[in-house]
């Protein structure tokens, strides 16, 4: 079981940008914590989050050239969620151009009337540069996957096992992440306008008693 804890020393701002995102690119984008609950003090009873993924899918693009082949969730125990995923890259390039993050919020379920994009990021500045970095938010993730990747993505089948996803991290996000579901969009263009990797991920968060 892969369980991994926040790297030292990386700012709230960063923390904010890739934790939400990089959940999974699945490739690259889970994003796993250490195993200790989130409580809410003042609650008469003791409670703690979860944070589920509820569906991992390739994005309908052109260009897209990640297939999402198997996905398996659960729980890991009585706080953390686990992930496994094995995906496919159909074909490989030579440099990637920039890296988008699209989040949008739907109200407790996803519907036209409920749902809204909360932010868009786009990473134009040599996305790949730090891919490697060992203290970097996606180094847990990354170093999960079999076989490990470089940046851009080789054609080829990778797997990422055992994934565990806690709620700590969770407990300085600024803003409503409770009783909403979370939809995020991350890829890889290889141009302005074309993917090559695109991912959706959704997920959302939830509060439950302890026994």
């Amino acid at each position: 079981m892969r369980v991994c804890q926040p790297a030292p020393g990386r700012r709230h701002g960063d923390m904010l940008l890739c934790t939400l995102a990089l959940l999974v690119l699945l490739s690259m984008h889970p994003v796993c914590w250490s195993k200790r609950p989130g409580r809410r003090p003042g609650l008469l009873h003791a409670s703690h989050l979860i944070f589920e993924v509820s569906k991992v899918s390739h994005c309908d693009v052109p260009g897209n050239a990640i297939r999402i082949l198997k996905v398996h969730t659960g729980m890991a125990n009585k706080v953390d969620f686990s992930l496994d995923v094995e995906f496919n890259i159909t074909r490989s390039v030579r440099a990637i151009d920039s890296f988008l993050i699209q989040i949008t919020k739907c109200r407790e379920l996803v519907s036209s009337n409920t749902c809204e994009i909360f932010h868009t990021w786009r990473f134009e500045n040599n996305p790949c540069k730090g891919f490697n970095d060992p203290l970097a938010l996606w180094a847990c993730p990354v170093n999960a996957m079999k076989p490990r990747p470089d940046c851009p993505f080789k054609k080829g089948t990778y797997a990422v096992q055992n994934l565990t996803l806690g709620s700590e991290f969770m407990g300085n996000w600024p803003f409503p992440y409770e009783g909403n579901v979370w939809r995020v969009r991350l890829g890889l263009l290889e141009t302005k306008t074309l993917f090559h990797m695109c991912t959706d991920i959704e997920a959302h968060v939830h509060r439950v008693r302890d026994n």
